[in-house]
């Protein structure tokens, strides 16, 4: 047996296919412990979203599938039931492997008003303007464009925001990727843990710069200050500013989305959200669609999905919704894999013939599996015990996922499971604010 058709058989067999199955499941363990230390957010990218994580593991199932598929199929008598399921088991895979692609956004609409825009949750611009920020007139440059995971790669280059202007030159000394005001020293802002979802996270950047090869400054940019930082300039005789700041990319959608009417539903008694609801219309052109968002009933159109979120009220009581909007290419590649399985596998059932001794013979393919994977059960083990270490690993040591604070000592198992994220009702809470709402319905 040559080479190739070793490594084609090894990537189709049982044993390749249990290794990947335990990888699964040591990634969604671990990942699980690990959200207690670092948060969601921080985990979902380095974990679950990273290459050598969740993409790892998928990537590796679509193989063993298709591989599994393209040896097994001509041993079956008829195969059409079989090819059917198996090819929606990889477009379903295909699916969640698109979802890794996938950006993210925040939107949100006060009622009775329209949007046209949206702000990715995790890209943010530092920019540079001659005027008050949004002011029509005002000249304006992006210095640079990074998202949270690459906030130790900002490069900054100097430039000049007008011919008659000063040129400018700064880089970034410190970054943090999210940061509160200090309540103990007002005006003093200090890092803070990562937010359980990226668009919680208000990024803080400490810059040093110079106007013109002058004295350098200190500059402190962060994202919660919508004015920017001011730095004050001579121009003519007259004192001026400029301003450097943190904004959201943003960008266009393809339709106008108004927000008609909100309404919140609480829990008797109580300030817990019961549910919420967006009655929106989606203006394309001269089309008008009314349409319904809330918890576990997304918005999909043209690509986007809408998620209800969350919500404001202002002094006066009017109501803005906010949403997390998601564009994926795959979005629907999951019901659509989902469908082919099993439309595939109940026509294998239905067709199968049961006198042939199915039983005795996938005994016997087992068989062949086991024995032509070349004695490869061991060094798959070895695999395996080497992705689940490097998991533990990088549960273990906070550095390895640039936690915020190393210095914080490990919980203990009681806080451990009280922290432990539960999704119920499209939303996500620790598992005791879980427990207290679940106590509170069983008890009334």
């Amino acid at each position: 047996m040559n080479l190739y058709r070793r490594i084609f058989r090894f990537f189709a067999s049982m044993n390749f296919t249990l290794v990947i199955l335990l990888a699964a499941f040591a990634l969604v363990l671990v990942g699980t412990l690990m959200q207690i230390r670092f948060g969601i957010y921080q985990v979902q990218q380095n974990v679950f979203y990273a290459w050598y994580g969740g993409g790892l593991v998928l990537g590796l199932f679509i193989l063993n599938l298709v591989c599994s598929l393209i040896r097994h199929v001509p041993e079956i008598r008829r195969p059409l039931g079989l090819i059917l399921g198996h090819f929606g088991l990889v477009i379903l895979l295909l699916g969640g492997f698109s979802d890794l692609f996938s950006r993210y956004f925040v939107l949100g609409v006060w009622e009775g008003q329209s949007a046209d825009r949206i702000f990715h949750s995790d890209r943010w611009e530092l920019f540079i303007t001659d005027a008050q920020v949004g002011e029509e007139d005002a000249i304006e440059q992006v210095l640079a464009e990074f998202g949270l995971s690459g906030l130790g790669r900002i490069a900054l280059q100097p430039g000049r925001l007008d011919p008659s202007g000063p040129a400018y030159d700064f880089r970034v000394e410190d970054a943090w990727g999210n940061a509160i005001p200090d309540p103990a020293s007002p005006g003093t802002l200090v890092p803070e843990d990562w937010a359980d979802s990226s668009s919680g996270n208000l990024p803080l950047l400490r810059l040093v710069g110079s106007l013109d090869g002058g004295r350098e400054f200190p500059v402190e940019v962060w994202a919660g200050d919508a004015a920017g930082a001011r730095i004050p300039v001579t121009r003519s005789g007259v004192l001026e500013n400029i301003i450097i700041g943190l904004r959201p990319k943003e960008e266009a959608l393809p339709f106008v989305i108004r927000l008609d009417s909100f309404r919140a539903e609480f829990y008797p008694d109580t300030d817990i959200p019961e549910s919420f609801v967006s009655r929106v219309t989606i203006i394309d052109g001269e089309n008008l669609l009314p349409r319904t968002i809330a918890m576990n009933r997304p918005l999909r159109y043209r690509g986007h999905v809408f998620y209800q979120n969350s919500y404001q009220f202002d002094q006066r009581g009017n109501a803005a919704s906010v949403f997390s909007v998601q564009t994926s290419g795959g979005a629907s590649l999951p019901y659509i894999g989902t469908a082919m399985s099993l439309i595939g596998f109940i026509l294998h059932y239905l067709t199968r013939n049961p006198r042939r001794g199915s039983g005795r013979r996938s005994g016997k393919v087992l068989q062949s599996d086991a024995n032509e994977a070349g004695g490869a059960a061991a060094p798959m083990a070895i695999i395996a015990a080497a992705m689940f270490m490097f998991m533990v690993f990088a549960w273990i040591h906070p550095t390895s996922l640039a936690a915020q604070d190393p210095g914080i000592a490990a919980p203990l198992p009681g806080e451990v499971l009280s922290e432990m994220a539960v999704q119920s009702a499209g939303r996500i809470m620790p598992a005791a604010s879980f427990g207290e709402l679940l106590l509170y319905e069983l008890s009334g």
